[in-house]
């Protein structure tokens, strides 16, 4: 069965190979794609859509809703990537809990639990991020000029 699938894609791939040397050469300016669409694109794109970015304006405005949606196809593509990319973890038992008086954080190890009516601790993340007032201030003062420029790029 494995000869057979291997054979399957070693005569595709070279079906496919075999179609390449009906494109046009790399880089042709007058190749069929490149005659009529593209300088369109390049004069136009600032004035129709308002974006001085070419690459955003064609892929977000022009490309966007003439097949099905293709920026939803780039995030969908950039979630697969990362998906395939992630690390896969052993999933440790140990919980953390913050006492609420004194912010004191406690790591109890093996599975062991605070019992959930306690009222002095809550359970928290294995990854958590202690409070903090620098961090606060600067995120604070940072998101606002993150998001103008991710609007700067979007747009």
């Amino acid at each position: 069965m494995k000869k057979l699938a291997l054979l399957i894609v070693i005569l595709s791939g070279g079906l496919l190979l075999y179609a390449t040397k009906d494109f046009p050469p790399w880089g042709d300016p007058h190749s069929p794609a490149s005659m009529h669409v593209s300088p369109r694109y390049l004069m136009k794109s600032l004035e129709e859509t308002g974006v001085p970015n070419v690459v955003t304006s064609i892929l977000a405005d022009y490309r966007g809703y003439d097949t099905m949606f293709e920026t939803t196809v780039i995030f969908c593509a950039g979630i697969a990537c990362f998906m395939l990319l992630r690390k896969f973890e052993a999933q440790s038992k140990d919980v953390y809990y913050r006492h609420i008086p004194t912010g004191i954080t406690i790591h109890v190890k093996g599975g062991k639990q605070i019992p959930p009516t306690s009222k002095e601790f809550e359970k928290i993340d294995a990854i958590w991020t202690p409070y903090d007032l620098i961090i606060n201030t600067v995120s604070r003062f940072l998101v606002p000029f993150i998001q103008l420029f991710a609007l700067y790029v979007i747009a």
